[in-house]
């Protein structure tokens, strides 16, 4: 995410781009590309260069590589209470969303109140609250999916492989699995992913065959449902 990334000051970048490109230049003459108009000992003018073009590569790199102490940070009291209001917004939203006609939800409605749960991620990822959030948007792209394209069945599909991964713990895990086997074999015509999706469930949790009144048996490539 964004917000895990080291502080710097734009003018760390300009400098690493300032350096690297003497280093650059002065490289590029030692190699007779073009002629500069200056002369250094043999030496100081090979490894001159590569030094200036390291320099200004860890300057560079300390604005975009992600750092580890900055990412420990958003686990607060602070950032949890945040996260909590932002979910407490999103549910809201999506009341107000339910509320509507079927048929006056826009895609964009839909998408302000995705955008708004998943904020709640990028607030902190230790949030209590980023389980739920996750799973609403699994269901509201399966909603759009049903209205606004099968693209948005991917979508669901993938947020549900996002809880799976990495929150194994989670309660919402179980469903977030067979959830996605069926997007996988319904609406997205990939029975051999959605047989593996259940096989997977089945391993973790070889008790809960039965679930929410349903038997699910995996046949060829195919998961075919037996009501009870």
């Amino acid at each position: 995410m964004n917000g895990n990334r080291l502080p710097s000051h734009p003018s760390d970048t300009l400098i690493g781009i300032v350096i690297a490109t003497i280093g650059t230049l002065v490289l590029l003459g030692r190699l007779n590309v073009f002629t500069i108009g200056f002369n250094l000992p043999g030496d100081l003018v090979t490894w001159w260069p590569l030094l200036l073009i390291s320099l200004g590569i860890v300057l560079l790199a300390a604005w975009v590589v992600p750092c580890p102490v900055r990412a420990a940070n958003t686990n607060t009291p602070a950032k949890r209470e945040a996260a909590s209001a932002q979910f407490a917004r999103a549910q809201e939203m999506r009341a107000a969303l339910n509320e509507k006609a079927a048929e006056k939800r826009t895609l964009a409605d839909y998408k302000r109140v995705v955008a708004t749960y998943q904020r709640v991620y990028l607030i902190t990822p230790h949030a209590m609250e980023v389980a739920d959030a996750t799973v609403a948007v699994g269901e509201l792209n399966t909603e759009m999916g049903d209205r606004f394209g099968r693209s948005y069945y991917q979508a669901a599909a993938e947020a549900y492989q996002f809880l799976i991964r990495e929150y194994p713990t989670s309660k919402f895990v179980p469903d977030a699995m067979l959830r996605m086997a069926q997007l996988q074999k319904d609406q997205l015509g990939d029975p051999a992913a959605a047989t593996k999706t259940y096989q997977d469930f089945q391993k973790k949790y070889p008790l809960s065959i039965r679930y929410n009144s349903h038997l699910y048996v995996v046949q060829s490539e195919c998961i075919c449902p037996h009501v009870l």
